[in-house]
């Protein structure tokens, strides 16, 4: 079962051309409040899909209109202290993606 499983995502990698797919940038950003909770973001940006449609205005001139699809998964997170208990540190983290 497992080397089926193995063989659906190796094939479907190479249908879709997975393999192809670049990065347009990657970004590390601050994420936090302030001082006192800091945290840090991390993710990259990928392009699916672009295209582009030309318009003809009533005064005569062409006008580009130009439409994308992007993907961008992120990973972070940020620290809050606890100050009632022990000063203790808690580590929170988060996966998100926006399309």
């Amino acid at each position: 079962m497992k080397y089926l499983i193995f063989l659906v995502f190796l094939t479907s990698a190479s249908i879709i051309d997975a393999q192809n797919l670049r990065p347009q940038s990657i970004y590390a950003s601050y994420f936090g409040e302030t001082v006192t909770h800091p945290g840090l973001r991390v993710g990259v940006n990928y392009q699916l899909k672009d295209w582009s449609k030309t318009k003809l205005m009533k005064s005569g001139t062409e006008k580009v209109i130009q439409n994308n699809i992007d993907l961008s998964p992120s990973f972070g997170f940020f620290i809050t202290r606890i100050i009632k208990q022990d000063f203790s540190y808690y580590l929170n983290w988060f996966i998100q993606e926006r399309m």
